[in-house]
């Protein structure tokens, strides 16, 4: 009796000791964590600090992000001796691979995880993530794991948006489009206050053949905007376009006044903005618009000369050449402009000042403009024998390059066809006229040269 009493306190008590074994590992294993937490919590501060403000001591900051990781990596050594199933360890420890950008190791660390059996949310979505957006190499293989990352962890979660994310995300960068756009339409029926979502569902219908629909993009871009806690600017972006494609011209300078206020770098936005202006032949805006850019930008070449065919258009011929020979100052190297220089002068019909400058551009480049303005000029004057001594240099110069890329024809033709195109400003002039007649005889002379 006694002996059996023996044995049945010795069970109890080696029980006891276990239990008590288990716990005080469980206990040394939380106050791991907690550390864990705390150096990661240290390393994200740090790493924000240092990100945001330019006035500190870098190097102290350094510091201390790598303190935190040490720290992060000592304690996940330990946790896992402890407890190899502590899922958040495995979390932790990939963020901060992430966050170094060892993002190899975060992959390890996190599919050492899934190899011991740990079935956790965080762990699957984490991975999705990693495959999703932080390979350098836009591989397939990666987007599948994304996919089957994503997958497991919504059958974790069912009724969670992340997952569904990540799934529509796998598609579109693996370019299954019509998986990702079915997937977008269930992920907005089921979490319809999400403005990424009708971003991209937007950016597909403006862009993708198959699903184009630019007042369904419209109604979706608007919505992104809407949710949007801050103002993202390829929200505007997307919309200038699509505005455009609709023919809602003033709704595309509100969006272009929009991204001048968000981008980083305005001026470009402005920029764009007197362009977009030009094109629509508001002349009178894109100059205010160029106007606006150079007074920020003093010593723009393009925002000279841009505003100088605006000038032009808008029959400012005095303003159009003092914005060319302020460009010419800036860069004198450019044939183009002495082009434009010079056909505005002939507008006023200063035929000698536009005939030096285009005799100045093709001695920089004898470019295919300043030749063809110079025939238009000698027209102009009423000067057959050197419009078609221009023709002629021209056409040779043409001969010449044919001969030395070995494409005659196709460098023919073009010379042939630009010539077409100027026509169309003479229909009835007779030298414009006997210049075409002129130049059909070379083209039909090479080519039988060419057949022989």
């Amino acid at each position: 009796m006694k002996r059996c009493l023996s044995v049945v306190l010795y069970l109890i008590f080696s029980a006891a000791a276990y239990s008590y074994g288990i716990t005080d590992k469980n206990r040394q294993a939380n106050a791991l964590l907690e550390e864990m937490r705390a150096s990661y919590k240290i390393y994200e501060d740090s790493a924000d600090i240092l990100l945001k403000s330019k006035d500190l001591d870098k190097q102290k900051y350094e510091i201390i992000i790598s303190s935190a990781i040490n720290g992060i990596n000592n304690k996940y050594t330990q946790i896992i001796e402890i407890d190899p199933l502590c899922a958040e360890a495995y979390i932790i420890q990939a963020k901060a691979n992430m966050s170094s950008q060892t993002i190899g190791k975060a992959v390890s660390v996190l599919n050492e995880a899934t190899n011991k059996g740990i079935e956790n949310y965080d762990v699957y979505i984490l991975k999705a993530k990693i495959y999703n957006n932080f390979f350098p190499l836009p591989l397939p293989v990666f987007y599948e794991l994304a996919l089957e990352n994503a997958q497991k962890a919504l059958s974790i979660n069912p009724d969670d948006y992340e997952a569904n994310r990540q799934i529509t995300l796998a598609y579109m960068k693996a370019q299954n489009r019509d998986k990702a756009f079915e997937n977008l339409n269930k992920t907005i029926d089921k979490f319809p206050n999400h403005c990424q979502d009708y971003y991209d569902r937007a950016y597909m219908y403006a862009n993708i053949d198959k699903f184009k629909d630019y007042n369904k993009a419209l109604s979706d871009i608007n919505k992104a905007i809407s949710l949007s806690k801050t103002q993202v600017f390829n929200y505007y972006m997307l919309r200038h376009r699509i505005n455009d494609a609709l023919k809602n011209y003033d709704a595309v300078i509100d969006d272009f006044n929009a991204m001048q206020k968000l981008d980083k770098t305005p001026n470009a936005a402005l920029f764009n903005k007197a362009l977009y202006l030009a094109s629509l032949d508001r002349n009178e805006e894109a100059i205010r618009a160029y106007t606006e850019f150079i007074n920020l930008e003093p010593n723009n070449e393009k925002a000279y000369v841009n505003r100088a065919i605006s000038y032009r258009k808008a029959g400012k011929l005095p303003e159009a050449i003092d914005d060319y020979n302020k460009t010419i100052e800036l860069n004198p190297k450019d044939p183009y402009v002495y082009s434009n220089l010079g056909y505005a002068y002939s507008l006023q019909g200063k035929y000698e000042e536009a005939l030096k400058c285009y005799e100045k551009g093709k001695k920089i480049t004898p470019q295919s403009y300043n030749y063809l303005n110079e025939i238009t000029t000698y027209i102009k004057m009423s000067d057959f024998k050197n419009a078609l001594a221009s023709l002629k240099r021209y056409y040779e110069r043409g001969k010449a390059e044919a001969k030395k890329t070995g494409k005659p024809q196709s460098i023919l033709k073009r010379i042939y066809d630009e010539w077409q195109q100027t026509l169309t400003q003479y229909p009835e002039d007779k030298n414009a006229v006997n210049i075409q007649k002129e130049l059909t005889k070379f083209a039909i002379a090479d080519a039988s040269q060419n057949n022989k």
